[in-house]
């Protein structure tokens, strides 16, 4: 075993793992934090998906040793509503975001306040109708589509010729 030491949600932390631990295991298993799921464990679905030192990271073919050291942001189940929007807001990024709740008012009042280009009331992101567009904000605006991809394409320029 070996023990690494890693900032987790914004707090220190230490934890013995095997070397062969994968760094979503070490969070459901050692941790206790489960709100990182497990899904294909192959990287693809990102049921898994964390922050390692503000980069997504699929936690699920992530070694635990190689994140030793790093700021880990995984997501995790708020009893604070307004805490939530804070957390998610902190991002800078926009493309879509999920809101899990067993009040589907409470949850379109929340998503009426998000500043995403998608939100999801009780569904994955994953889960975007590839019909419909999406305007990413924030860092997110190059994941847009439909009538936005327009703008983030084109440019208005002016050329007068004499």
């Amino acid at each position: 075993m070996t023990r690494l030491e890693y900032t987790i949600n914004g707090e220190a932390a230490s934890v013995e793992v095997e070397p062969r631990t994968s760094l979503a295991d070490m969070l459901r298993e050692r941790m206790n934090l489960t709100g990182t799921h497990l899904g294909c464990e192959q990287g693809v679905c990102g049921a898994c998906t964390v922050f390692v030192d503000g980069v997504p990271a699929r936690s699920c073919i992530t070694n635990a040793l190689s994140c030793a050291g790093a700021d880990i942001k995984t997501i995790e189940a708020f009893d604070d509503e307004e805490a939530a929007l804070r957390q998610a807001q902190g991002t800078p990024y926009g493309l879509t975001a999920s809101i899990m709740t067993g009040d589907r008012s409470r949850g379109q009042r929340m998503a009426d306040r998000f500043d995403s280009g998608i939100v999801h009331v009780n569904g994955p992101t994953m889960a975007s109708e590839a019909a419909l567009p999406v305007g990413g904000v924030k860092n997110s605006g190059w994941g847009r589509s439909g009538y936005y991809s327009i703008e983030d394409f084109t440019e208005l320029r002016l050329t007068t010729v004499s």
